[in-house]
């Protein structure tokens, strides 16, 4: 077959650091863990090994972790259990939670897709 006939037909694009920046919304996560589980002290670290298993699934599987396996994680951390509704309302609210601060398109990206 000719290439002379061949065109490209779609164009694929990863989302975080390639189209879009990188943002962490982990202040806003931290602050409603802190409200549900009415808990003092510095939840950092529950975050920080919640945000490490994720990193291990995504180099070692190619897998990303869910958002209700995070909080688990991060739940275990601090050895707290939670009923089925207020986890639900966690998982809701880390998940919404980068709707509160939208990531910002990657510099010079809008006129390379406006070139595609």
């Amino acid at each position: 077959m000719s290439r002379k006939g061949l065109c490209i037909q779609a164009v694929t694009f990863d989302f975080w650091g390639t189209l879009y920046q990188n943002r962490e919304a982990g202040p806003i996560r931290l602050a409603l863990l802190r409200e549900k589980l009415n808990l003092d002290g510095d939840l950092q670290p529950a975050y920080d090994h919640a945000h490490q298993l994720a990193h291990h699934y995504w180099w070692r599987e190619q897998r990303s972790l869910s958002t209700a396996r995070r909080l688990d994680a991060m739940l275990d951390y601090l050895g707290v259990s939670v009923s089925p509704p207020v986890r639900a309302e966690l998982v809701k609210g880390f998940e919404e939670a980068l709707l509160k601060m939208p990531p910002a398109l990657v510099p010079g990206v809008h006129r390379l897709l406006q070139a595609l």
